[in-house]
């Protein structure tokens, strides 16, 4: 594959935000600008990611071998010939340069680290203002964070008891032309933490009994139909081609768990004191996901306690945080070792250089556990940490 990177990002310097995102992220990533951007360019394995001008005068992608990446088109206009051009070109999301930060994060996420072979329906990351409350009580204002065609997940002020009946009023730009009432029961309330510092709730909620109207508008935001969204869906890919793309090495791997089976490759790397909170929010099935606590981390693995039954053997994806305003580095990892009522030892799974560079720079702001006088006890002090996906590995 030589060096093709996981993320390709084409422009004329209208996408800094996207570049950003993907700095924060720990996204293995190349960009190009204006004049860099020449006739032929090596394919990216995973993502593509173009301004409108840039999509519609595509240069060459070459690769040495059978590479599928998501294509997406950051564009600051929405109208119908411009789908219908993309879609002809191939382009699979339509994303409005106006999306909002976590959303762009979530929606970057979701497809580098979460392929669609690993999440059972795509969720559709819109990041619009709602009105949502009690099916007869007073409604107050909230975010649509996304939407799938049996679910949505909103963010408000305040906790929602489960199975609470919720109604969500989407505004006339997401409704076609007029409000768009959802109504359904909360399956799950969590807290979390919103940029601003005031408290926040993300409420999953199952849309039940929707009438036909309602229904058919859903499906047409979820099969990106609706004008004026700013993540839009234009073209299916086939499970088989993301696959074959997704299990290409990265560039700059860390060492495979097989290699590392005799447990000494984390105790070889030097081992960082781990003590900050992670908040994470779900990239897909709220099920799998569950916190952790975490005892120490180097730049092959982390090890955790409290982490409900993690097998030998399951692979898993983790979000690490740094300091408060950090964006947290997501890495796929498998579970090494079970060290019973001291936690279980995981191994970081084909690192990127971007990811490795991220932890690199999380562990240097970390105190050495081994700096801890000789006979004491390791710190009782953990972090919290979030597995967001667990599945077991196919046998071979």
């Amino acid at each position: 594959m030589g060096s093709a990177p996981s993320v390709l990002l084409l422009d004329d310097g209208e996408l800094d935000l996207v570049h950003r995102m993907l700095k924060r992220i720990g996204a293995d990533y190349v960009r190009l600008q204006n004049r860099q951007i020449r006739g032929v360019v090596e394919k990216p394995r995973d993502l593509l990611v173009s301004s409108c001008e840039r999509t519609l005068e595509m240069p060459q992608l070459e690769s040495s071998v059978p590479l599928d990446p998501v294509w997406v088109c950051v564009h600051s206009q929405d109208f119908l010939p411009l789908r219908e051009r993309l879609r002809e070109l191939g382009v699979h999301y339509l994303v409005h340069s106006a999306l909002d930060q976590e959303s762009l994060r979530l929606f970057l996420v979701q497809i580098l680290y979460r392929g669609p072979t690993r999440r059972k329906e795509f969720r559709l990351p819109l990041g619009d203002p709602v009105q949502c409350g009690p099916v007869d009580g007073e409604l107050e204002r909230g975010k649509l964070a996304e939407l799938t065609s049996g679910f949505c997940r909103i963010l408000v002020p305040r906790a929602v008891e489960p199975e609470t009946a919720l109604r969500v009023v989407l505004s006339e730009a997401l409704g076609g032309k007029e409000k768009l009432e959802l109504q359904g029961p909360v399956v799950r309330c969590a807290e979390c933490e919103s940029r601003s510092g005031q408290p926040a709730f993300s409420v999953l909620l199952r849309l039940d009994g929707l009438g036909s109207t309602a229904r058919a508008q859903v499906d047409k935001l979820v099969r990106g139909e609706q004008i004026g969204t700013r993540v839009t869906p234009l073209a299916g890919r086939s499970p088989a081609a993301h696959q074959a793309s997704a299990c290409q090495p990265c560039a700059g791997a860390a060492q495979a768990p097989a290699e590392a089976s005799s447990g000494g490759l984390h105790q070889r790397l030097p081992r960082f004191d781990y003590r900050r909170r992670v908040d994470v929010l779900d990239f897909d099935d709220m099920d799998a996901s569950h916190t952790a606590l975490g005892r120490d981390l180097s730049i092959g693995g982390v090890r955790i306690v409290e982490h409900s039954g993690l097998e030998v053997g399951a692979e898993v994806t983790l979000a690490l945080y740094g300091g408060r305003r950090e964006e947290p580095v997501v890495v796929e990892a498998t579970v090494l070792r079970d060290d019973g009522e001291n936690g279980v030892a995981l191994v970081f799974n084909s690192l990127s250089d971007g990811q490795r560079h991220a932890l690199e720079k999380l562990c240097s702001a970390l105190p050495p556990v081994e700096s801890l006088r000789e006979g004491a006890k390791e710190p009782d002090g953990v972090v919290v940490a979030q597995v967001t996906a667990s599945r077991r590995p196919q046998a071979r």
